[in-house]
């Protein structure tokens, strides 16, 4: 999968989703809970192969000017 951001704020996040989702992404959202709170990660995929996650990755940057890294699938 490809990780677009860790949000403090979960609405945040749920923005996002819904912005890639609206450009055809199949995004969606984790919640985990820290010692300093929860944090909310967005993530598009999962894809079978690193390779394919890679080429998601870099259109995912230069479509939207935000930092992505391949990771493993959170579901996995």
């Amino acid at each position: 999968a490809v990780q677009l951001g860790s949000f403090s704020i979960g609405q945040n996040a749920l923005v996002l989703r819904d912005r890639l989702r609206e450009q055809g992404y199949a995004a969606f959202v984790q919640t985990v809970v820290a010692e300093s709170g929860s944090i909310t990660r967005v993530y598009v995929g999962p894809e079978l192969f690193k390779e394919q996650a890679e080429s998601v990755r870099e259109r995912l940057v230069a479509e939207t000017s935000l930092e992505a890294m391949v990771v493993r699938y959170p579901g996995g």
